[in-house]
């Protein structure tokens, strides 16, 4: 098959090209579908639903950096277990600021 022999490398790069442009036509006729004017006349509910959507995954990514991105082991005590209920249970948790920003930098 193809993809065993040797000249695999080289088909791959032809191919690339080929695929990047089809990517590109397809985004930018999905960018010509849209109608601005649907945001024109209603940029009020879409400025809220935007907003909305943000805090909400903000939220939802925050928390579970929050419950679930604590650690029990350590570099000093490397017979300790890395366990997900030990943060879940609250005996280790990530710090709220950190996990804010984390949410924040996750909710793009």
């Amino acid at each position: 098959s193809l993809s065993e022999s040797k000249y695999r490398d080289h088909v791959e790069s032809s191919i690339r090209s080929i695929k990047d442009s089809f990517a590109s036509v397809f985004f930018v006729s999905i960018g010509l579908m849209i109608h601005w004017k649907y945001f024109y006349f209603n940029f009020f509910r879409v400025f809220l639903m935007l907003i909305f959507i943000l805090f909400s995954k903000t939220v939802a990514m925050g928390l579970c950096v929050y419950l679930f991105g604590g650690t029990t082991a350590s570099p000093s005590n490397p017979n300790s277990k890395n366990s997900w209920t030990s943060s879940f249970m609250g005996w280790n948790t990530v710090p709220f600021n950190v996990a804010l920003a984390c949410g924040i930098t996750l909710s793009q």
